[in-house]
């Protein structure tokens, strides 16, 4: 079992989006996911069309010593869809800090009832609340990894330093290493600020930035204000895109195991309806794939680093077929790996990929 929580305290950069639709495409793929909303706002319930102040149970009597003895987590889980359940909010949760002033251990109470779970889950999915206090040091300690949702603005950028101290002092205090992604959210590729800060979001984490970025749509928000995840609102959004192809790349991460120096599928790789893309050059200095299927654009290809060699990236595709190019320090260039290719009537190749 995995055990994420999604944490910024920064409002507004699709925190409790990615925890809603993370879950719930997760679930699509034939996963079973708890998605726990730790946040008094209850905006993760509110999602999925639950109203908080009628539900008589809720993540509170997880942490409320008044509930020790009776607590079950039967009053709690609401079985969304067949693979995915809620455990909801409300603003009791608020009240918590004071509650527990002298009650001991805490920081530990939530993986404690976790480990009291019947049910056996795949992924466990944490909506944080917006700050850095007693929920989210609960949630942090019964994690394994932690999705830290980045959108591209200079504030997000300014407030990342704290976050990543808390963690890491965490990890100081209690010897439990969590493992920190970062993952791009509302991003306008046509926007050069956006292009410029997603360039630093790069530089800063590296290999723990997540391949999938998330573009900006209005969709998620009307789908929110449905009380429904973007799976169900719109399946042909870029949106539903995005976040599906964010599930197919948490999935695998199981199934990918090779160091990135060793022996790679180069070529193009069909995964539940995305295309990874992968170039190989130990000596370039940044890797972009354009195609027809972003309007030639390669700041909308921008290509992640793994290792020393492999520049990746993956991109969900509709049924078809599509001619591209890798552009490597600015150079483009045809795909070595992929035999496919097609005049492009200039007296040069694009390869070639198809999506059947």
């Amino acid at each position: 079992m995995r055990t994420f929580s999604i944490i910024n305290q920064k409002g507004g950069c699709g925190k409790t989006t990615t925890a809603v639709n993370l879950s719930a495409c997760l679930s699509e793929l034939g996963r079973r996911v708890l998605m726990i909303d730790l946040d008094p706002q209850a905006h993760a319930t509110l999602s999925f069309a639950y109203q908080p102040e009628k539900l008589r149970h809720s993540v509170y009597d997880i942490f409320s010593p008044s509930k020790a003895g009776s607590f079950d987590w039967n009053d709690i889980l609401i079985q969304y869809s067949d693979n995915l359940f809620i455990a909801p909010s409300n603003l009791l949760l608020n009240f918590l800090d004071k509650e527990l002033v002298d009650f001991k251990g805490k920081e530990r109470i939530l993986i404690g009832r976790i480990m009291e779970l019947q049910i056996p889950f795949d992924y466990i999915i944490i909506d944080c609340p917006p700050s850095l206090g007693l929920l989210t040091v609960n949630s942090l300690n019964a994690s394994s990894e932690v999705i830290v949702p980045v959108e591209p603005s200079f504030f997000s950028l300014h407030g990342l330093r704290k976050l990543l101290e808390t963690v890491r002092l965490q990890e100081e205090k209690t010897g439990h290493i969590i493992r920190v992604q970062a993952l791009a959210t509302i991003y306008n590729g046509r926007n050069r600020f956006s292009r410029e800060i997603l360039k630093e979001i790069q530089e800063h984490f590296g290999d723990n930035l997540l391949t999938t970025t998330i573009r900006m749509s209005v969709r998620l928000k009307e789908a929110a204000s449905f009380g429904t995840p973007i799976s169900e609102y719109n399946r042909y959004s870029i949106a539903y895109k995005d976040y599906n192809a964010l599930a197919t790349e948490i999935i695998l991460q199981e199934e990918q195991s090779y160091p990135v120096e060793k022996k790679v599928l180069l070529k193009p790789q069909l995964v539940n309806g995305a295309i990874v893309f992968r170039y190989k050059d130990p000596k370039a200095n940044a890797v972009l794939v354009a195609g027809d299927f972003n309007n030639w654009s390669p700041n909308e290809g921008i290509m992640k680093k793994k290792g020393s060699n492999i520049w990746e990236t993956m991109i969900p595709l509709d049924p078809g077929t599509y001619q591209y190019r890798f552009v490597v320090d600015g150079k483009w260039l045809p795909d070595p790996n992929n035999p496919i290719k097609a005049d492009d009537n200039l007296g040069g190749f694009n390869s070639v990929v198809t999506i059947s």
